[in-house]
């Protein structure tokens, strides 16, 4: 290939990168975000909203009066527990969570083990992952002598000796 082909080529390669560019810079602003149909963005700001269990929240954020711009962030919100274990909000009770479960031939749960908890009050979920906690396995509470009650639910018909 001749150098006059070469420098025709590169000509050409250089004036499509400067069109992309030009392009690039009126869709898109510098700071990244994308060009409002009126010019610039005219922002509302948004105050922040606490989640909770049941409600998603956000971090303050602004959105633009003319287009779809927006810098909203949702975040989960948590249950808020009181002294007896029952959320505030939801009115759900917690668990006593890190006990030790084997699934079982049915598809089912048993309670096998402490587990990781600490917990001297221990309460069983009638549900493991979605599925029935029937049965306490022999010798799940062995040498467990700081366990002060353990509340067990109806879906439990079979324990375990010890």
């Amino acid at each position: 290939m001749s150098k006059k082909k070469l420098i025709i080529i590169g000509a050409s390669a250089l004036a499509a990168i400067a069109v992309f560019l030009v392009l690039l810079f009126t869709v898109i602003k510098p700071s990244g975000s994308f060009a409002c149909k009126k010019g610039n963005h005219e922002l509302v700001r948004h105050e922040a909203k606490i989640g909770t269990c049941i409600e998603v929240g956000w971090e303050a954020y602004n959105t633009c009066k003319h287009c779809n711009y927006s810098t909203k962030v949702e975040k989960k919100g948590a249950h808020s527990y009181d002294e007896t274990r029952i959320c505030k909000i939801c009115n759900e009770f917690v668990y006593t969570t890190g006990l030790e479960f084997l699934k079982k031939d049915d598809g089912n749960y048993s309670l096998v083990g402490i587990g990781t908890t600490r917990d001297t009050e221990i309460y069983i979920s009638s549900k493991f992952k979605g599925r029935p906690v029937t049965s306490i396995g022999e010798r799940a509470f062995y040498d467990c002598s700081s366990l002060t009650s353990i509340v067990i639910p109806d879906s439990v018909t079979s324990i375990g000796d010890r």
